[in-house]
């Protein structure tokens, strides 16, 4: 059951870094479709598209590997303690926040960069 778990907490910062590596290196080119990273702002035109893309990219790529790093150790620490299936759940909850969050920063950024219609300032 442990290694079970173990490979199930590593689901979310996995698939957030070879995400994030691929809208890094080949981001999605059509706004429309079924990928890529979809707000309002980042759809108004081509040269915000990929800006996003490439940028969400990046930080998911960052925090992926982070948040893998951070759960091999915990399910490491806590391979001994009864409670681990605890752990395992209250990480995985913890990662989808995380990668839910990525909003906030993303957002930010891409209105520090371009105006509400989508020109670079």
């Amino acid at each position: 059951m442990y290694l079970f778990l173990f490979i199930c907490t590593l689901l979310v910062p996995v698939s957030m870094t070879v995400i994030g590596l691929s809208y890094r290196k080949h981001p999605p080119q059509d706004r429309n479709g079924l990928l890529g990273y979809k707000t309002a702002m980042s759809r108004l035109n081509k040269d915000t598209w990929d800006y996003v893309q490439k940028y969400a990219g990046k930080l998911w790529m960052i925090l992926g590997m982070g948040l893998t790093v951070v759960t091999v150790l915990v399910m490491i620490a806590v391979k001994e303690n009864a409670e681990f299936e605890t752990y395992a759940v209250i990480l995985t909850f913890s990662q989808l926040a995380v990668m839910a969050l990525t909003i906030i920063p993303v957002e930010i950024r891409l209105n520090r960069v371009f105006d509400k219609n989508g020109r670079k300032k």
